[in-house]
């Protein structure tokens, strides 16, 4: 199996008014250099992180490239990266992010092959993902690329996903519309798209929709630690908590030991 990284770069930054701010007052938008600076920081942690896809043809190196997407806020800041395979389908997607000087790197796998990964030291060796889930009542895929985009954004109107911690009253998040990262060179029989589920800009969440034959099929990934639930045509179902070296979400703090549990 041939692994290929692309260089992407893509930013999604939306407009939330601040607390004791005029709402209908924008509020600063971060500059240029304020976004390199993030993007660079958390450059140098994505690459330093090492994986590979293991199989019964041996070990393959599976790198990061990004960011995929970038969110700056006034204490908090972020990226997402994508480790991917030959056929440009994403085989886990890291996320790089800082909150009052403290920084964290957190994961999702979502490879059909075992993984191996080393972030900081930690070893992280997430089992091969569940089998996408498929949408049901959905117009197969389009032959022509930029109306297949627009069937998978319609397709985002019966998801939703929440924070729901006990005693108190779920909160919603919100899922972009614009892609952090599209299937490149995509034709009706390969191709998808992630897209994020945010907290105001910061990433929740990440929400994949790909082709599968002549249907559509779907798999959703934490990237936090909090509780949470996702909704698919008017269902919830929790979203497993389990964190570690061998679940599919992988969380470390810099300068601290993996959360385990």
């Amino acid at each position: 199996m041939r692994l290929l990284c692309y260089p992407l770069t893509f930013l999604t930054l939306l407009q939330f008014p601040l607390w004791g701010q005029d709402p209908l007052e924008a509020p600063a938008q971060p500059g240029p250099e304020k976004i390199a600076e993030v993007e660079e920081l958390a450059r140098k942690l994505a690459l330093s992180v090492e994986g590979a896809i293991v199989d019964e043809d041996g070990k393959f190196t599976l790198g990061a490239v990004g960011p995929i997407y970038t969110y700056v806020d006034a204490d908090a800041s972020g990226t997402l990266w994508l480790c991917h395979n030959d056929a440009d389908r994403p085989e886990a997607i890291l996320a790089v992010s800082s909150w009052r000087n403290k920084r964290f790197i957190e994961a999702h796998a979502f490879s059909r092959h075992q993984l191996e990964f080393k972030i900081l030291g930690a070893e992280w060796h997430p089992a091969p993902a569940r089998e996408p889930i498929a949408i049901p009542d959905a117009a197969p895929p389009s032959e022509e690329e930029p109306i297949r985009l627009k069937q998978m954004q319609k397709l985002l109107d019966r998801f939703s996903c929440f924070e729901e911690w006990p005693g108190k009253p779920p909160t919603k998040f919100d899922i972009l519309p614009t892609p952090a990262y599209r299937y490149p060179d995509s034709t009706p029989d390969n191709d998808g798209a992630v897209f994020a589920i945010v907290r105001d800009r910061d990433p929740e969440a990440v929400l994949i929709i790909e082709t599968s034959k002549d249907s559509w099929q779907y798999m959703l990934g934490r990237m936090s630690a909090n509780p949470m639930s996702y909704q698919f045509d008017g269902k919830r179902t929790p979203i497993d908590r389990a964190v570690g070296r061998n679940s599919p979400y992988f969380f470390l703090r810099r300068g601290a030991e993996p959360a385990d549990r």
